[in-house]
């Protein structure tokens, strides 16, 4: 992410590391019982007829409005251009807007606004999980459909989640990357965005549990949050170099945080204040911010998935919806869906120094 803002850092301690340390297809909503009929006269059937209509003109619409985490960021603005890739093969008139920065709050509002103008389907990646829960209620209730992207919101009414890969795999992956990297031992410092956007919170704790589990002598040290900024993701590597000199290993959860990462270790070796390979460094990244890395020797590998197909996949789940069709009956040249539950999967990539020129997404 190109984005930079100056902050004063903030590191969040994680609660289930060592104290002392520096740490960061859900039904639709039952609809309430049919009024009964008043003493005036006036018949059930009388009294449902607004609700009735104004469910049928927002879900009669072509309007889709997709709420990100935040824009301004290279991420965002690629899923932006798949989901409008996909709106106008299928005929849709989208909206693609979010806060400036991650703000659960902003979220709300835009949501809501977007309601009140009429949409037949709403996305949204969630900020915070719980926090959009009654919004997305609301939208239910409207009859508008709505498909949460790149973060989930899994206690609320959404009907899909379109995601590369389930959280908690993704998670255990990038565990077993870092550990095998690190030869199964060593002091390792975990990286991230949020500690209340869903796909943050669930990896990592998937990892943690991981590397617990697996490798007893791998030592998890510090979380630290970045807020989703380049800025303070480069920080706070760059504290994690100075608090813990014999740290042997950073991952990071977010597009954001392993690439930060890399620069700082890459840095502090030109400065000579590390050498080459005494520290390892793996996460999830993107193209345009992990080809440097990977080409210097840094990084070895990242996770990683093409956001424009989150986008546009998203899109058309919201299209199946709308026109009654399944998830399996969705065709989109040169991606594959796999559908767990209420889960729609569109695959990871594994970058490495071999194979990133050859994708160009950001």
């Amino acid at each position: 992410m190109k984005k930079r803002m100056n902050k004063v850092m903030a590191i969040v301690m994680c609660g289930s590391l060592m104290a002392g340390v520096l740490s960061g297809c859900g039904a639709v909503k039952e609809e309430a019982s049919a009024p009964q009929e008043a003493e005036t006269g006036e018949s059930a059937e009388a009294a449902e007829t607004p609700a009735e209509e104004n469910a049928e003109q927002t879900a009669g619409g072509k309007s889709l409005f997709l709420c990100p985490k935040c824009v301004g960021y290279d991420y965002w603005t690629s899923c932006e251009t798949g989901a409008q890739e996909a709106a106008d093969a299928l005929g849709y008139d989208l909206t693609f807007n979010g806060p400036a920065a991650t703000d659960s709050a902003q979220q709300i509002t835009m949501m809501e606004d977007a309601m009140t103008q009429g949409i037949a389907g709403l996305g949204i990646s969630a900020n915070d999980a719980d926090a959009v829960i009654d919004t997305i209620a609301t939208a239910k209730e409207k009859g508008i459909y709505t498909v949460a992207f790149d973060s989930d919101s899994p206690n609320s009414d959404r009907d899909y989640c379109v995601i590369p890969e389930s959280d908690a795999a993704m998670g255990e992956q990038l565990a077993e990357m870092i550990a095998q990297e690190m030869g199964g031992e060593g002091k390792l410092a975990f990286m991230v965005a949020s500690l209340s956007a869903e796909n943050q919170v669930s990896k990592f704790e998937a990892a943690e549990a991981y590397i617990n589990e697996k490798y007893p002598d791998i030592e998890i040290v510090a979380t630290l949050c970045s807020d989703d900024e380049n800025e303070h993701a480069y920080e706070n590597a760059q504290t994690l170099l100075s608090t813990y000199p014999d740290l042997k290993g950073i991952l990071g959860f977010a597009g954001a945080e392993a690439p930060q990462a890399a620069a700082a270790v890459g840095q502090a070796i030109d400065n000579g204040d590390l050498e080459a390979g005494q520290i390892c460094v793996t996460g999830i990244g993107f193209p345009s911010q992990c080809r440097e890395g990977l080409k210097s020797g840094v990084l070895k590998q990242i996770l990683s998935w093409n956001p424009q197909e989150t986008g546009k996949v998203t899109v058309y789940v919201l299209d199946a919806l709308l026109n009654g069709k399944t998830i399996e009956e969705i065709e989109i040249d040169g991606i594959e869906l796999r559908l767990d539950g209420s889960y729609v999967y569109h695959g990871c990539i594994l970058l490495t120094p071999d194979n990133v020129d050859d994708y160009n997404y950001s």
